[in-house]
């Protein structure tokens, strides 16, 4: 399912109109219909809607059908994600240079990664699919 819909189902579950949403999480209005319409929020962001919802980012994003399938803290540590990233790489016995030629990720991907950027979501969500791994594990937000 796309992360709109789920969105969506999420304010209508939650009884909850985007404006109002928008005032309690300190979200920009012009964002939150942004993510109406298909936009994927940035990490800030999609832990402020995933905290509020009580769900897993892998749910908020079709991944997972069921909102609590891990145990998650309320904050991300964009300090893990490469530690973690190299792990799963070595778990594996793959290069990243296998992984940035099957998903499709720039030359540069693994020197940002290392000088500390976190991936966008979309990039995130492809991760998360390739190596089984929810991508709250991936931004250190659960550690499983």
């Amino acid at each position: 399912m796309e992360f709109k819909v789920i969105f969506k189902e999420l304010l209508e579950e939650h009884n909850i109109t985007a404006r109002k949403l928008c005032e309690i999480l300190d979200i920009d209005h012009s964002s939150i219909y942004l993510y109406m319409q298909g936009s994927y929020p940035n990490i800030t962001n999609t832990v402020k809607l995933a905290n509020y919802f009580n769900c897993s980012l892998n749910f908020m994003f079709g991944i997972d059908e069921l909102p609590n399938v891990y145990t998650f803290f309320s904050t991300y540590d964009e300090t893990v994600f490469f530690e973690r990233y190299i792990k799963l790489l070595k778990l594996n016995k793959i290069s990243h240079y296998k992984v940035s030629k099957e998903l499709k990720f720039g030359n540069s991907t693994f020197q940002k990664w290392k000088s500390g950027s976190l991936p966008k979501i979309e990039t995130l969500i492809k991760l998360s699919n390739f190596f089984g791994y929810s991508i709250d594990y991936f931004i250190g937000r659960s550690n499983s």
